[in-house]
């Protein structure tokens, strides 16, 4: 009778090998035909462009204006435009400028066109400002020291103003592609479901606009010439933010 026993208790151990093994069987087919592995990807998508353009005026003017002394002694000639130098920042002060908003910097190498002069000395100073008004009145005074090229500013935006546009063009670009995936899903008779992933393209970027007026005020000429043209208008017109996103959708 014992014997019986041994022989049912070994059947039974051998059916419930085979059980196991068809279970993990199935579990393994199911796991390859689920393939959570490649997550969303699997399911049926769409990806659409969107881009925004932001215009808006710059609320910064920045100036480079250089200047050069040329002589064949190097301590004299360093002398004389550090001089200067020092006069003009001390008038940019007197204007209103911030000591922080200027930035000056010099070099002296030798000279390679063989005109008399065994040296020069550079010195270029950049000059930050958010007013305009006192942006009109710094370009007036450099247009007086008979600086090298032109002391029109540049226009820029701040910082915080530009990451405030970006935001702006951002919401303006991803809503375009949301437009842009439901034609392409109307067209596929389709319904758009989720977002799945989102790509900033970084190919846009700030794009400065000519503004009809605008003038560069040029003053390589002689100092008296320039003061004639110093009334010249600080005309920073506008700039545009570009955006551009990828945006892909599930299709429900």
């Amino acid at each position: 009778m014992s014997e019986k026993k041994s022989m049912q208790k070994v059947s039974l151990q051998v059916d419930l090998r085979y059980v196991v093994v068809a279970l993990v069987v199935a579990l393994a087919v199911c796991i390859f035909l689920w393939k959570p592995w490649q997550g969303a990807d699997t399911a049926r998508t769409i990806e659409a462009k969107g881009s925004a353009t932001i215009k808006a005026e710059p609320d910064e003017y920045q100036f480079s204006p250089s200047y050069q002394e040329k002589g064949t002694d190097r301590a004299a000639i360093q002398k004389t435009l550090t001089d200067k130098i020092n006069t003009i920042v001390a008038e940019l002060k007197k204007l209103g400028v911030a000591e922080n908003k200027i930035v000056v910097a010099s070099t002296t190498y030798d000279n390679y066109w063989n005109d008399g002069s065994g040296e020069i000395t550079s010195n270029s100073i950049t000059i930050t400002v958010d007013n305009k008004d006192l942006a009109q009145k710094i370009q007036d005074y450099l247009a007086t020291t008979a600086p090298e090229g032109q002391v029109t500013p540049f226009p820029a935006f701040s910082e915080s103003k530009r990451k405030e546009l970006e935001a702006q063009a951002r919401e303006k670009a991803v809503a375009d592609a949301k437009k842009n995936a439901q034609a392409m899903a109307a067209q596929l008779d389709e319904d758009l479901g989720k977002v799945v992933t989102i790509v900033d393209d970084d190919q846009g970027g700030v794009w400065p606009m000519m503004m009809k007026g605008g003038a560069a005020l040029d003053v390589s000429a002689s100092s008296e010439e320039s003061r004639t043209v110093a009334s010249l208008p600080v005309t920073p017109g506008e700039q545009e933010i570009v955006y551009n996103v990828k945006v892909k959708y599930q299709i429900k």
